[in-house]
């Protein structure tokens, strides 16, 4: 499949045979095939993916040996850029691609006391659920069947969850109107959480740093 550049198929099959080297070398030839400003997209939705699939070790393999193959950009310093500020062509690509990091990270993370999984899901659900949705509704149920896999996620009456929106207030959906203060939110309007996703990873980053 690889040699044929089915590269949906190959990724199928070295994801059932749990090889990350391989899954990465057929994330590097897809990626190639697109537009240089897609190239993260390729790999965040392939973290997602295997999430979605409760294949949480591969993920953070993949995660391993992929991390080299994207240019990120939340550091970049250039003629019209500051350190930190990211932004370009890539920056929806690479907020997926984060997102992928994000979660990968999160899920591989030993139970912690001050590391609340689903909460901290949710916060990332709701900031970027709405981008997710105008790039592919598939990547947005990708994030919600990871969510519902990974991290306890009822998407009953959410965008891109497995039961209609006219369903009644889920546990999750009550969860989510107390951590915005109680005001019932539309839910093709996500609310964007106090902190932002490098705050997250920053938090990560500690919580690993401890473990070692």
């Amino acid at each position: 499949f690889l040699a044929s550049k089915n590269f949906h198929q190959a990724f199928k099959y070295y994801s059932r045979l749990d090889d990350a080297d391989k899954l990465c070398n057929t994330l590097v030839a897809w990626a190639d095939e697109a537009y240089a400003t897609e190239r993260p997209l390729f790999f965040g939705r392939a973290l997602l993916t295997l999430l979605a699939e409760s294949k949480v070790n591969l993920a953070r393999d993949l995660l391993f040996s992929c991390s080299g193959h994207v240019n990120d950009n939340i550091a970049a310093v250039g003629a019209t850029q500051t350190p930190g500020t990211g932004g370009g062509a890539q920056s929806a690509s690479l907020a997926v691609y984060h997102v992928g990091v994000t979660l990968t990270e999160l899920a591989a993370l030993p139970p912690h006391d001050r590391v609340n999984k689903p909460r901290l899901f949710i916060l990332v659900y709701r900031r970027y659920a709405s981008l997710f949705a105008q790039l592919d509704t598939k990547l947005l149920e990708t994030l919600v069947k990871a969510g519902e896999a990974v991290f306890h996620f009822d998407s009953a009456g959410v965008p891109g969850g497995s039961a209609p929106r006219d369903a009644g207030p889920s546990p999750m959906a009550l969860l989510q109107q107390m951590l915005t203060g109680g005001a019932p939110q539309a839910p093709q309007q996500p609310q964007r959480p106090a902190f932002d996703i490098n705050t997250i990873m920053s938090l990560l980053g500690k919580m690993n740093a401890a473990q070692r």
